[in-house]
């Protein structure tokens, strides 16, 4: 199943995650108040609703505890923000990203149930889709457009078991680069040695193979 995304207003900022989230090949829910801004972004995503926000009974209705993440794209308007990141929390909302003016705006929203807040001019609309889309990967380095490679932490269903038994190329079409602990970085490791839950993975791959890693607990 494709994973699913939730973003609440579609200014520059929100129009830019969904779409970019949407041509990654992922689930978006759009969702303004705005008619025009709706149009414009229906033929790009899964659906486009429009909706106030800040309405309960709309946000409730809208089924964000289904989703894999919500991102409260409104700034300008600070009542709105808070009151649409509160609600999206209260209606069962896994991970918000919550965009935010400045440093106080930041905390507020974070008291309100944002698990992120995103600061336009610290961070670009394309790199915090990618981010979420990264998920529990730590790291993330474009080799082309198809291809990256990554460091993510080290699943607990791999722990204990050594390469051989996990077996990724084959499983998952990737490769493992190099295997992280506290003490030093092992780019030969051992494929008899069993894997640690102080380890971190270096895996290169095709962006659509290494994202179903990303589901692994």
């Amino acid at each position: 199943m494709k994973e699913g995304y939730a973003v609440l207003g579609l200014g520059r900022f929100g129009k830019t995650i969904a779409v970019t989230l949407a041509e990654a090949g992922f689930q978006i829910m759009a969702v303004d108040r705005k008619e025009e801004a709706v149009q414009e972004i229906a033929e790009h995503v899964t659906y486009a609703v429009r909706g106030d926000v800040t309405d309960p009974d709309m946000v409730r209705s809208l089924g964000l505890g289904n989703m894999d993440g919500v991102f409260v794209a409104i700034a300008n308007n600070l009542e709105a923000s808070v009151m649409a990141t509160l609600l999206a929390k209260e209606s069962g909302a896994s991970y918000i990203v919550a965009k935010g003016d400045n440093e106080l705006h930041a905390t507020i929203l974070k008291k309100m149930g944002a698990d992120k807040v995103v600061i336009p001019e610290q961070e670009m609309g394309i790199n915090v889709a990618r981010n979420m889309v990264l998920g529990r990967f730590t790291d993330l380095i474009e080799l082309s457009d198809d291809v990256s490679l990554v460091e993510m932490e080290m699943p607990g269903a791999w722990i204990g078991k050594n390469l051989i038994e996990l077996d990724l190329r084959n499983k998952y079409s990737v490769n493992v680069v190099a295997i992280k602990s506290p003490e030093r970085t092992d780019v030969t490791p051992d494929p008899t040695v069993p894997m640690g839950g102080n380890q971190t993975i270096l895996i290169s791959g095709r962006n659509e193979d290494i994202r179903k890693l990303s589901v692994i607990k």
